[in-house]
């Protein structure tokens, strides 16, 4: 059904252009393969998009014999049907082949080929057009043999990527190879036809993939199917296929470059390239393909003729025959057993069609077959070409007498002419045609419509209704306005209509011809983002009071799309268009630059959303019909629309990279399509109303808002999670709606980091912004009002919420939009004329919002609250990056043209004056905020950072208190927030290089601190440890702003009580009591007069001390001076002059107006934040425009404007003089102006004007300037320091090297410090410089390139100026520590800078090259220090040593201590040994033997410590005795040397018993390992004496160790007696358990059963004849008596 519907759109759109006249039928002709080239991309529009016909306003009934396809199922299945593709009107009706025709009912039988399919599926090719050109493919095979022996067929689908979807040898059965080419899905991607064919003859044409081998000649065949350029290189890789063997036919649909096909093809290219106009035609070259792979078919009829091939006007070079297929086969049957009936004999006049065992007479072309069905008369012929011909009626049928064109036959009167078809040219018969040797249009061309050759060359034709434009390419529809017409005012070309439209400020009546004034409304409202303002702007009427449904404004392109009642649906843009370089942003003008309407809806639209990635627009209307517009040529068009014929859609919603949408109908059905048309998946939710639908911003997440007020949560799958928890309708009673669902997809970079980006509200206006779709604490608002839509801002910042509010006081509802940050803060509210509110958009950054209310578009301009600041002529301004979670702060330095970029996180404000500037953010943990906390004793949320003008921090506080509000002067930092504000003194060094503010920062801050709350009354008592306690405590009346001065501070509370305080010392003076709350405050340079602009936007001043006495006349010189009286409205910024107390700046809506004295000067269109008012002179950036891309600022967008005196004081010294400027610079008083007048003089060298203008603006320096020029002889140097004086520096030092005073040009450069110039100066002069000049010069360009920490081409000056400090200090810097280390060996020794050396070496570990340092400067007790600072503790003791410090006793004590806390003592032991601290040594050795015997260690192991810890007490013996020596002096005896050696231990001694036995250890060791070493050598007695030594060593051996080794050893020496003792001592050891206790009794008494406790071993031994076999026996015993006593000792032990 859906391919009948769609071939009548086609029809009906052309009957709808007039292309085909009334022609009542279309006979087989028109439904020729066309060859024209395509004249316009695919989707490119012909003809407007109101000629088609929506498919579901036709009922149909279809004609084709297909399926119905899934584009017309009413389930939505196969969204989005395309719509006719604009250019569809030269398409013609098209006869069906079905698969029986004749062409294709006999298989190709005597010619086997390998056939391989290359098709283009990339995103040009519409699934419904894939679909057909499967069709084709299945036409194909249905032709062939398909078999092993047969035909084999491949397949190679390919867009960006190439995917073989079956080989050659996968499928030789036809029906399966029919289902697989039905499976095959297009790729929807470029066009790589190059890498395809590669693919095919690398991959598919090999013999693993089932080609066979060249020796059967059997072909190799490729036919390349594609519809676009390809976008890869196609020769290269084509003649290689081709000559690997590979035969290639190219075929091109619609838009298909020619030339390419041509490269891909074989020779001759009139047989191997094709070319047809839409894919619906291309199965009309199955036969084609089928004669030409197998030759005629003799089995089933004939052709009429040879197929020539090539591309003619008709298609596929077929003389214009019949429908370019010869004649066929019209029955169905299959022929008479291959039999020719024609052959046997017939009667037809023209031509005989077998047709099984009879025929059929037909006739040639211009003919018609006579009743009798076999003769044939000539008919009337129109001859309608193609678009691209003119279409010529036959007149008095001349040419249907017969003629002799070879061509084309055109009646011409009585008498006719020849005409040759495209790329052929008439002859000079005038009746025979000729191949053109050069088609100029097939080779490219550049014609909007219509390409015709020229000879060589081409012109440029126009398609009916267009006229061709200057250019001659180009074409414009007919001038149907210039034909006459009614419109009141202006006339608009609408195809070959026209439209009447108004000129600004009226509006198109009824009648749509005349017009009426426009009621504009400029009406200011509440300011908006903290310090902005929302002010109307214009506003744009739809006709006919047509009520507005739905707005979307898209972000990247600036079109607005609003849809409405009455199937209304607009496009509109604005844009500025100006040559004023100082009207930028929104001061400029804008107008429409776009003001489309889309036809083709049939209901109110309801629904409109951009793609902004893609340019497309999608919209819906009541009666759920979806079109998908698209944008060509500056026009929008219908690309493809769908309609379920069910329900309702109520939201769809591209995801962030515009891939897919997700359609939701109100039954509950959800669609998800890719932007190409093709459906995705598809489901339906039972029993649910879906409203709304949101992706997430990675697209993984969908949102479904149903309309009783519930989320859920599915993946991108179709998959259900969860139901998001609603918080903000807890306790809520009621049916509730949702108004709106928006997540922000992060493109313009967050806030902050976890930045809250969902956004939900529902109709009674309760809202949550959440940080992901499951966050449990989301930030809940109630706005109070009946919300119908909301958005986000293009950054995330901004949520606006559009509703409407019942006020008590008012009978109609008020429209409101309220302005919130993520957190949910409220920033504004914004009162919206009108009667109905229907949503709210954002412009692309954020500057305006368009506001659908009634019939009317409001647009409200928006000031955002940037994050900037300027001082000392930079300007600095934070912005954010999608990929970076910091703030981008940049330090543009406007006078140098120079940024420094820095990165801070959490970024909160930036706050500036004078040189310097504050960035105030959230605290990060780092050591810096945990000592803030230890010295502040509170928890550091949040920093202050002081930096200068290119971004070098100078110092930093942290505080407990929310900075919400921030002010500085040249002397204190305030920072406030809602309950306390802060005080920092702080102090900051003229000059201070880059190393030396590193340093700064980590010494311990000298500022003031103190904290005030705000219901607190400070006096004059100093304050100086901050309490930040007081900042907790709640008021009921916050802050809301907060400014100062060096004297004064103000702070602005939001019931409107204004608190004045002294500075320095912080003291209440008064409070005033405003209207309105606050929301910005600024005071004069005297602090006489405070500047108020409220939350409504309207400016108030405020005296703050009284100006003059009561009587004094000067006080109400002019009404206007009254500060009471003064009130401007619609106001977001002012600035007062920095060096006049009546003089301020004010921006008022796009309008800057200066006030001197209260009154103000004429308006300057301009939409800049102010930077400075100084001098007369307003500097202005505009920010705006440096946002747009703000990595690159431009000086452009920085304007300086000069106020009226300042401008008539010039223009009168210039035009009228100088005497008469001076009188009304008396009138008009300023030091500025006054100046004026001197340098006026000055340029005229009149000293004495000059000198007395200097004098009444007191400028000293300019007074003594004009003395000296008096004493000055020479007129050129009076005129050379005159340049100099104004700046002229260039021309000044022109002057000064013409009269050869080098050294004066170069003392002006030094002056300037400008060294660079000085270096250059010193160079290129012709005398000796001065070295010491020339050192200097290095040097300072040296410090240049230090402030700007670019540290190595400082090196380079520094080098080359011998500057070894600041070497050193890039050095460090520059981690560059093999040249520091360089350094250090170059200086001399005791360099004052050695010792900084040694301590950056120290900082960054390096040990030995700061000790170097250290030592080379006679420094040992620092490199000692800085050895222990680093743990290198050998090299400290050893310094010590070697320097023989005195400290070196509790230097090893520290590191020891610091040794044994690792549990590394004998590190400590060799520390102490090395030392010769001996004593020491053996002290912690003995410790270390006593903790191994108590570990039952190997008896061995605790000897050899004792013998350790025993040698080291020997060597302390020997230290004594050698230090004793040393002292003796004379002769003394050996006894005396020997008692004072003794008594000196006693005396440096504290553990006697270490030294007096220093052995004992080692002897108790040794007699315990030798006597069982000696039991079990054989030697009993031995080992038994040796045992009994032990007993005097029971204080470092157990005792139970003892006696059972004692016991086996007596018992082994038979002395019983002696064994018996040994086992009563065991018992009686009361360390013993009682278990262990008796096990030894047990023990004892099976011995002694068996022996008599008696020595008896002594007598045994005397025995000398007693045998070797009773030894034996002995031994047997033995072995069991120690066997039992070990077993014992082991439980014991």
């Amino acid at each position: 059904m859906a391919s009948s519907m769609w071939g009548l759109v086609c029809v009906m759109g052309l009957l709808a252009s007039g292309s085909l006249g009334t022609s009542p039928q279309l006979g087989p002709e028109q439904g020729r393969v066309h060859p024209a080239r395509p004249l316009v991309p695919r989707g490119a529009p012909l003809v407007p998009a109101s000629v088609y016909q929506r498919i579901e306003d036709m009922s149909v009934e279809q004609t084709s014999d297909e399926a119905p396809s899934a584009e017309s199922d009413d389930t939505g299945r196969g969204f989005p049907r395309s719509a006719p593709p604009p250019g569809a009107n030269h398409l013609q009706a098209q006869e069906r082949r079905g698969p029986d025709s004749a062409a294709t009912r006999s298989n190709c039988r005597n010619r086997p080929i390998d056939l391989v399919f290359i098709i283009d599926s990339s995103r040009s090719v519409r699934p419904a057009e894939f679909e057909k050109a499967k069709e084709f493919l299945r036409h194909m095979v249905e032709t062939l043999e398909i078999g092993s022996d047969a035909t084999r067929v491949g397949l190679v689908n390919y867009a960006s990527t190439v995917k073989i979807e079956f080989l050659l040898k996968t499928y030789f059965d036809k029906s399966a190879l029919k289902q697989a080419l039905a499976r095959v899905v297009p790729l929807a991607s470029g066009t790589m036809t190059g890498v395809a064919i590669k693919t095919a003859m690398e991959k598919a044409f090999t013999a693993e993939a089932g080609a066979r081998a060249s020796s059967t000649d059997i072909a190799k065949v490729a036919i390349i199917v594609t519809d676009g350029r390809p976008q890869d290189k196609v020769d290269d890789v084509s003649a290689a296929a081709r000559a690997s063997g590979i035969e290639i036919y190219a075929v091109g649909v619609d838009r298909a470059d020619k030339m390419s096909l041509r490269l891909m093809a074989s020779q001759p290219h009139d047989d191997h390239v094709f070319y047809v106009e839409t894919y619906g035609v291309i199965e009309k070259l199955t036969s084609k393909f089928r004669e030409t792979l197998c030759g005629k078919d003799d089995d089933n009829g004939s052709a009429d003729t040879p197929l020539n091939g090539g591309i003619d006007d008709y298609g596929l070079g077929l003389d214009g025959r019949t429908d370019g297929k010869g004649i066929h086969n019209e029955n169905g049957d299959k022929g008479n057993n291959g039999l020719d009936v024609c052959t046997q004999g017939h009667n037809c006049q023209h031509i005989c069609v077998s047709s099984g065992n009879s025929f059929n007479c037909k006739c040639r072309f211009g003919y018609v077959l006579n009743p009798d069905k076999k003769t044939c008369s000539r008919k009337t012929l129109n001859l309608c070409c193609n678009l691209i011909w003119e279409c010529f009626i036959s007149g008095s049928e001349t040419c249907a007498q017969g003629h002799d064109c070879q061509h084309i036959c055109v009646s011409y009167d009585d008498s006719y002419i020849c005409k040759c078809r495209s790329g052929y040219v008439l002859n000079a018969d005038k009746k025979t045609c000729s191949l053109l040797g050069l088609d100029a249009c097939a080779q490219g061309d550049d014609c909007q419509h219509i390409c015709i050759n020229n000879g060589n060359s081409y012109i440029c034709k126009c398609r009916v209704g267009y006229i061709l434009n200057l250019d001659m390419k180009t074409c414009s529809r007919a001038d149907a306005c210039a034909q006459g017409h009614n419109c009141q005012q202006i006339c608009i070309n609408n195809g070959d209509s026209y439209n009447c439209k108004c000129r600004v400020g009226y509006v198109l009546n009824a009648d749509q011809k005349t017009c009426s004034q426009e009621m504009r409304s400029e009406i200011t409202q509440d300011a908006c983002m903290c310090e902005a303002q929302i002010v109307f702007q214009k506003k744009i009427a739809i006709p006919n009071n047509i009520q507005l449904k739905c707005i979307s404004w898209n972000k990247g392109q600036g079109f607005i799309a609003c849809g409405g009642d009455d199937s209304v649906l607009r496009v509109l843009k604005l844009e500025s268009q100006t040559d004023d370089a100082k009207l930028k942003g929104l001061a400029a003008p804008s107008n429409l630059s776009m003001n489309q309407t889309l036809e083709g809806h049939s209901g109110a639209v309801q629904v409109v959303t951009w793609n902004e990635q893609y340019e497309k627009l999608t919209t819906s209307d009541q009666n759920g019909l979806i079109i998908v517009w698209m944008l060509y040529k500056g026009v929008w068009y219908e690309e493809m629309i769908n309609n379920r014929n069910k329900s309702v859609v109520t939201s769809m919603s591209w995801n962030a990279d515009g891939q897919k949408i997700c359609i939701v109908y109100e039954d509950g059905a959800v669609i998800v399509g890719s932007v190409n048309g093709n459906r995705i998946w598809g489901k339906e939710l039972k029993g649910i109303q879906l409203a709304h639908v949101a992706w997430s911003p990675d697209s993984r997440i969908l949102l479904f808002g149903t309309v009783n007020g519930e989320v859920h949560i599915y993946d991108n799958q179709g998959n259900f999670i969860m139901k998001m928890t609603i918080s903000c309708l807890t306790n809520v009673p009621g049916a509730v709606r949702i108004a709106g669902i928006h997540w922000y997809a992060g493109t313009g970079g967050y806030v902050e980091p976890d930045c809250p980006c969902l956004a939900i509200c529902f109709d009674n206006g309760r809202c949550q912004i959440m940080r992901f779709e499951n966050d449990e604490n989301p930030v809940c608002i109630d706005t109070l009002m009946s919300v119908v839509s909301i958005q986000w801002n293009h950054c995330g910042s901004v949520l606006a919420v559009a509703g409407s509010l019942k006020a008590s006081n008012v009978e109609k509802e008020l429209n409101l939009v309220q302005f919130y940050t993520p957190f949910g803060e409220h920033l504004r509210t914004l009162k919206v004329p009108g009667k109905e509110m229907a949503g709210v958009a954002w412009e692309g950054r954020g500057l305006r919002i368009g506001l659908a209310v009634d019939s009317y578009i409001y647009f409200a301009n928006i000031r955002p609250d940037y994050k900037w600041g300027y001082c000392c002529s930079t300007v600095v301004y934070a912005y954010t990056k999608p990929e970076r979670q910091e703030y981008c702060v940049v330090f543009w330095d406007t006078k140098n043209n120079e940024k420094f970029v820095k990165y801070v996180k959490s970024l909160m404000s930036i706050t500036t004056s004078g040189d310097f500037c504050i960035l105030a953010s959230k605290a990060d943990d780092t050591q810096a905020q945990q000592d803030a906390e230890l010295e502040s004793g509170s928890h550091a949320r949040f920093v202050l950072i002081l930096c200068n003008s290119i971004g070098t921090p100078l110092d930093s506080k942290y505080i407990d208190i929310d900075p919400l509000f921030v002010t500085m002067t040249k002397t204190h930092v305030i920072a406030a927030s809602k309950e306390a504000f802060y005080l920092w003194q702080y102090r900051v060094a003229k000059k201070l290089t880059a190393l030396e503010i590193n340093q700064v920062t980590k010494t311990k801050k000298e500022g003031r601190e103190r904290v005030y709350h705000i219901d607190s009354s400070p006096s004059a008592a100093n304050d100086n440890s901050p309490d930040f306690s007081k900042a907790s405590t709640a008021t009921r009346d916050p802050i809301c702003c907060i400014t100062a001065t060096d004297k004064t501070l103000i702070v602005g509370r939001e019931s409107g009580i204004i608190h004045r305080y002294s500075l320095t010392n912080v003291v209440l003076i008064q409070k005033y009591t405003l209207n309105n709350r606050a929301y910005f405050l600024s005071v004069n340079c005297n602090s006489s007069r405070l500047a108020i602009i409220d939350i409504a936007g309207v400016l108030t001043l405020l005296d703050l001390e009284v100006r003059g006495a009561a009587g004094d006349s000067t006080v109400n010189q002019v009404s206007s001076g009254d500060p009471s009286k003064f009130e401007r409205k619609d106001v977001w910024d002012m600035k007062w002059a920095n060096d006049n107390p009546d003089l301020f700046a004010m921006m008022e809506k796009t309008r800057m107006y200066v006030f001197r004295n209260l009154d103000p000067e004429e308006p300057i269109q301009t939409s800049g934040y102010i930077c400075n008012f100084e001098d007369l002179e307003i500097k202005s950036v505009l920010l705006d425009e440096i946002m747009k891309d703000p990595e690159r600022p431009n000086k452009d967008n920085l304007i300086n404007f000069e106020i009226r005196s300042l401008r008539d004081s010039r223009a009168l010294i210039e035009k009228v003089g100088i005497e008469d400027a001076s009188q009304f610079i008396e009138d008009n008083p300023h030091p500025r102006l006054w100046r004026l007048l001197a340098e006026a003089a000055l340029q005229k060298l009149d000293l004495k004007t000059a000198e007395q203008a200097f004098v009444r603006c007191k400028d000293y320096q300019g007074i003594e300037f004009v003395k000296r020029l008096g004493n000055l002889q020479s007129e050129p140097m009076k005129q050379a320091e005159v340049a100099a004086y104004f700046s002229r520096f260039e021309e000044a030092e022109r002057m000064y090297l013409n009269m050869d005073r080098r050294d004066l040009a170069i003392s002006l450069r030094i002056k300037l410090g400008d060294w660079f110039r000085v270096l250059q100066l010193l160079k290129t002069g012709s005398g000796d410089c001065d070295d010491t000049l020339l050192e200097q010069a290095y040097n300072a360009i040296g410090d240049y390139f230090a402030d700007r920490q670019k540290w190595i081409n400082a090196v380079q000056y520094y080098l080359q100026g011998r500057n070894q400090e600041r070497l050193a200090e890039c050095y460090y810097m520059l981690e560059d520590y093999d040249g520091l280390e360089r350094l250090t060996t170059v200086l001399p020794e005791n360099h004052k800078l050695l010792p900084e050396i040694g301590q950056m070496f120290a900082t960054v570990g390096m040990c030995e090259q700061a000790v170097n340092a250290y030592l080379k400067c006679n420094q040992p007790k620092s490199a000692v220090d800085s050895c222990v600072h680093l743990n290198q503790w050998n090299k400290a003791v050893e310094l010590a040593r070697t320097h023989n410090m005195k400290e070196i006793k509790s230097l090893l004590s520290k590191y020891a201590s610091h040794l044994l806390e690792k549990n590394k003592t004998l590190e400590a032991v060799e520390l102490y040994r090395k030392a010769h601290h001996f004593l020491d040594a053996a002290k912690l050795m003995f410790k270390i033997a006593d903790e191994e015997a108590k570990k039952r260690t190997r008896p061995l192991r605790v000897k050899k410590l004792y013998v350790l810890a025993a040698r080291l007490v020997e060597n302390y013996h020997e230290q004594v005795k050698t230090s004793q020596q040393s002292k003796t002096k004379g002769k003394k005896s050996e006894a005396k040397f020997a008692l004072a050696g003794l008594l000196e231990e006693d005396a440096t001694s504290s553990d006697n018993r270490i030294v007096d036995n220093a052995w004992r250890g080692a002897e108790a060791y040794h007699f315990f390992l030798l006597a069982q070493r000696q039991l079990y050598g054989g030697y009993m007695e031995t080992a038994m004496r040796t045992a009994m030594h032990l007993r005097e060593y029971e204080d470092i051996i157990p005792a139970v160790e003892i006696y059972s080794l004692l016991a086996i050893c007596s018992a082994a020496n038979r002395a019983f007696g002696t064994c018996s003792q040994a086992f009563i001592k065991l018992e009686s050891l009361e360390s013993l358990e009682p278990d262990e206790r008796q096990q030894y009794q047990d023990l004892a008494l099976e011995i002694f059963i068996k022996h008599t406790p008696k020595d008896s071993r002594m007598m045994e031994r005397q025995r000398s004849s007693e045998g070797q076999s009773e030894r034996r026996s002995w031994w047997q015993q033995l072995d069991v008596l120690m066997e039992d006593m070990c077993g014992v000792i082991d439980n014991v032990i």
